[in-house]
C-alpha cells in the first residue's frame, strides 16, 4: 500500500504551513496592543481549522491544539463540554488546550440550570489566557433579564481581558461581574473596559480590587463613574501604560493621572476624535513626569507650541519616543506636511531633551514622495533624533 503522502513531510513543517492558513492567536491573547491597532476582531473564523482537521487522522493530531485553542460559548454547549473533557493521546485534555474564549453575556444570563454547562466549561478549561466579554445588545434584548445570582470562576492563567460592561449584567454577580472576575485573575496584564458611553450611575463593585500585575490599561468608555472607580477602589501598582480609545472628559483625565501618573511609561491618545486634546495633552505632560512614550494623532493636535500652558509642563526631561498616526490615510500631501512640519519644529527642540525616535505610524506614502519629508527627516536627524516610518500599523 503507497504511504501517505502528507505522513512524508515532517510535522514541523505542516504546522508552519498551518499557522499561515489559519488566523493567529497571538495577538488575541497578547499583553499588549500595537499602537494605533484596535483590538482584533471578537469573533474568529474557526471554519479553515475545522476543515484541515478533517483531511486525515494525520492532520486532525496535528491541529488539535489548533482547533481548541480558542472557543465561542454560545451555541451547542452540551456538545462542546463533552468534547473539551475528552483527553487527547498527545496533549491531555482537550479543556487544557484552550486559551481564549469569547463569552457573550445573553450565554450568562437566565436561571442556574441554564448557565451550569458554561460554568462547567470555564472550569474545565484551565489554561485560559484571555477572556472576551463583547457587546451583544441585540441578542439581550430578547433574552430573559440577569435576575439570578451566578457563580464566580477562578481564571489563575488569565493575562487579558476584553470587557464590553453590560449594567444589568453586573449585578448578578459571578462570571458577569467585572469586579468578580477581576478578583479570580490575580495574573491578569491588560484589561480593556468599553461600554456604559451614558453618563448615569453604574452599578459596578466599590469594594477595594488589588490588581498587582496589571500593566496595560484600554479605556473604551467615557462613562466618569467607572473611571472613578478605576481610580478610587482599584491598586494597580505595576500599570505603566494606558490606551485612551475613548477619551474622559478632561476633569476625568485629571483623576486618572492625578493617581496613576507617576507610574507611567507609555500613554496612547488612540484613533476616535477626542475633545480638547490639548488639554489631554498637557494633562499628560504635567501629570506623567516619568513617561517615555507618547503616541497621539497629528491632525487633532494642533502645534504644541502654540499652547498657551505648554512651558509650565517643559522640558519634559524622559520621554524617549513620540509616535504619530495621520488617523486618514492616503492624505493630500500639503496637507500633510504642513501638519507634521508644525510638529517637527518643536520635536528637534530642547523641549524634550531625551527625545531619540520619532515615529509615523499609519499610511504616510504619499508623504514620504515629497521635499518635505526629506527636510523634516533632516532637521531631526540634526537635534539627534531619528525618523522611522512604520508600515505596519
Amino acid at each position: 500500500m503507497a504511504k501517505d503522502p502528507t505522513q512524508t513531510i515532517p510535522p514541523e513543517v505542516w504546522l508552519e504551513i498551518f499557522t499561515h492558513t489559519t488566523p493567529a492567536i497571538h495577538d488575541r491573547i497578547a499583553v499588549d496592543d500595537p499602537p494605533f491597532r484596535l483590538p482584533g476582531a471578537t469573533y474568529t473564523d474557526l471554519s479553515t481549522k475545522e476543515s484541515l482537521s478533517r483531511v486525515c487522522r494525520h492532520w486532525r493530531d496535528l491541529t488539535s491544539q489548533q482547533l481548541y485553542e480558542e472557543v465561542v460559548l454560545a451555541d451547542g454547549l452540551s456538545a462542546l463540554l463533552t468534547t473539551l473533557m475528552t483527553s487527547d493521546s498527545n496533549f491531555g485534555f482537550r479543556g487544557n488546550l484552550v486559551k481564549r474564549v469569547v463569552l457573550p453575556f445573553h450565554s450568562t444570563c437566565g436561571a442556574p440550570w441554564a448557565i451550569a454547562p458554561i460554568i462547567a466549561i470555564l472550569k474545565a478549561c484551565t489554561q485560559i489566557k484571555a477572556l472576551v466579554r463583547p457587546s451583544d445588545s441585540d441578542r439581550l434584548r430578547y433574552s430573559s433579564f440577569f435576575d439570578y445570582e451566578v457563580e464566580a470562576v477562578a481564571f489563575p492563567s488569565l493575562l487579558r481581558l476584553e470587557w464590553h460592561y453590560n449594567d444589568d449584567a453586573e449585578r448578578s454577580g459571578g462570571i458577569n461581574s467585572l469586579t468578580s472576575v477581576l478578583r479570580g485573575a490575580p495574573n491578569v496584564r491588560y484589561l480593556s473596559i468599553s461600554g456604559a458611553d451614558y453618563p448615569g450611575y453604574i452599578l459596578l463593585d466599590r469594594s477595594p480590587t488589588l490588581l498587582s500585575h496589571l500593566e496595560v490599561l484600554r479605556i473604551s468608555t467615557s462613562n466618569p463613574h467607572i473611571i472613578r472607580v478605576m481610580c478610587n477602589s482599584w491598586t494597580m501598582p505595576s500599570l505603566s501604560k494606558i490606551i485612551f480609545d475613548v477619551h474622559p472628559q478632561p476633569h476625568s483625565l485629571d483623576i486618572i493621572f492625578e493617581h496613576f501618573g507617576p507610574q507611567l511609561r507609555a500613554v496612547e491618545f488612540g484613533r476616535r476624535p477626542p475633545i480638547n486634546v490639548e488639554e489631554c495633552l498637557l494633562l499628560c505632560l504635567g501629570r506623567c513626569p516619568n513617561l517615555l512614550e507618547l503616541n497621539c494623532h497629528t491632525l487633532w493636535v494642533a502645534p504644541l507650541e502654540t499652547f498657551g500652558n505648554l512651558q509650565n509642563h517643559l522640558p519634559h526631561p524622559n520621554i524617549t519616543t513620540i509616535k504619530l498616526h495621520n488617523a486618514t490615510p492616503l492624505l493630500d500631501a500639503g496637507e500633510t506636511h504642513l501638519d507634521l512640519d508644525h510638529h517637527s519644529t518643536f520635536l528637534a527642540s530642547d523641549a524634550l531633551p531625551s527625545l531619540k525616535r520619532v515615529v509615523l505610524c499609519g499610511d504616510w506614502r504619499v508623504y514620504t514622495q515629497t521635499s518635505h519629508f526629506k527636510s523634516v527627516v533632516e532637521k531631526l536627524l540634526r537635534s539627534g533624533r531619528t525618523l522611522e516610518v512604520c508600515v505596519d500599523v
